[in-house]
């Protein structure tokens, strides 16, 4: 699996957190109202459930070394033009003299 930046780390490990104190809610719910074996399915189908999606969501987000490649071809387009943008003034005053 490709590398994930380390703010998007901490979020999903944020977001885990409190998944797993809900859940522990949820389970206390259901528990009560359909009893311990039905209340731990449901937890875990709910559980893998949205872990799918997290994972289906995800899936399209970029990793830290496309975001480093597009972060340095950005750069070098900057370089570019502003040498492009300093010779063309250059030349401009060269010839006006």
């Amino acid at each position: 699996m490709s590398k994930i930046s380390y703010r998007y780390k901490n979020c999903c490990k944020f977001a885990l957190f409190f998944m797993v104190a809900n859940e522990i809610q949820i389970y206390n719910a259901l528990k009560e109202k359909l009893g311990d074996e039905t209340a731990k399915e449901l937890t875990q189908y709910i559980e893998l459930k949205i872990k799918t999606e997290v994972a289906q969501e995800t899936k399209g987000l970029a990793t830290t070394e496309e975001l480093l490649k597009t972060k340095v071809e950005i750069l070098r387009w900057l370089f570019a033009s502003w040498a492009t943008l300093m010779a063309t003034i250059i030349f401009g005053i060269l010839k006006m003299k």
